[in-house]
């Protein structure tokens, strides 16, 4: 029997809630401690506690490293944020998810209490800003379009564009509620739409710092309450804004046709023979009591 359930992604946000709450779940089903194993670093440089309420039992690199080297301590590592705790096939998947699965994970999503002072922010702004009309709009720029197998070229700024202006077409009163971590991807939009965007104002200027992190939260909180997302392909951002909108918002994930293909294409190329390589390695050189769920 395990003793412990311990949540240990390193991804950034999206992903660490949503490896979080599968812990929950596992926890609960197996009547075990839940630990949480939340480092700050370049993907997520702020404490679990300086975003939420819950009081939850927190462990080091350290001691982390010291319950895996103890041999009479048995747990479970949960490091994969791809959902297969609540069912096989579920990430990003949005309304095909199951209705009784989507059920289960706002079940234990709600079960996270943000802190009030970002919620408050929300709020204030959401009651300045938003209307009937407000879309959401989440672009994923930076970093994310350097990515190898070219996922971050999938929902490109043409196709926004082209989404933006068709709905500017049918309702001229349409504001876009624009969520970005790329500051030039922002002003490009503030400059083609001007009157039609609203941006949340962020303090912080690079990544890496505690403030971005919080400033992230609220920009997908504020999503969230829109009733319709434009969101941006393979990003857990885009998809966690649906889910704390407890999966109401209308979702229209935006797709270059061509270079979705060439994404599948260099999905397809992987090379498998290195993946089972490096799964043996890892397995080999990983203490045969730990135990570790959904590592591919």
């Amino acid at each position: 029997m395990n003793k412990h359930i311990i949540s240990t992604s390193q991804g950034g946000l999206s992903n660490r809630i949503k490896c979080l709450i599968s812990s929950m779940k596992i926890a609960k089903e197996t009547n075990q401690e839940l630990v949480l194993y939340w480092p700050k670093d370049y993907s997520c440089n702020c404490n679990f506690s300086n975003l939420f309420e819950n009081k939850i039992k927190e462990i080091s690199k350290e001691n982390l490293r010291k319950i895996i080297r103890q041999k009479n301590k048995k747990f479970v590592l949960v490091n994969d944020t791809e959902s297969k705790i609540f069912s096989d096939k579920i990430n990003l998947q949005y309304e095909k998810i199951p209705s009784e699965i989507k059920r289960e994970i706002l079940y234990y999503l709600n079960k996270l209490k943000i802190k009030r002072e970002i919620l408050k922010k929300v709020e204030k702004f959401k009651k300045s800003n938003f209307s009937e009309t407000t879309i959401g709009v989440h672009i994923r720029g930076g970093d994310f379009k350097f990515i190898k197998n070219k996922i971050g070229h999938v929902s490109n700024d043409k196709q926004f564009i082209k989404e933006m202006k068709r709905e500017l077409e049918k309702n001229p009163k349409t504001k876009f509620f624009l969520a970005t971590e790329d500051k030039e991807t922002e002003n490009k939009f503030l400059k083609i739409f001007e009157n039609e965007i609203i941006v949340y104002h962020k303090k912080t200027k690079k990544r890496d710092e505690e403030g971005s992190v919080k400033e992230a939260l609220i920009e997908i909180l504020l999503l969230s309450k829109t009733k319709r997302i434009l969101g941006n392909f393979g990003s857990t951002f885009t998809e966690m804004a649906w889910f704390l909108g407890n999966c109401k918002p209308e979702i229209q994930i935006i797709i270059n046709k061509q270079a979705f293909e060439r994404f599948r294409l260099n999905e397809k190329k992987k090379n498998n023979f290195i993946n089972k390589i490096k799964k043996f390695v890892y397995e080999l050189i990983t203490p045969k009591h730990v135990r570790f769920l959904d590592r591919k």
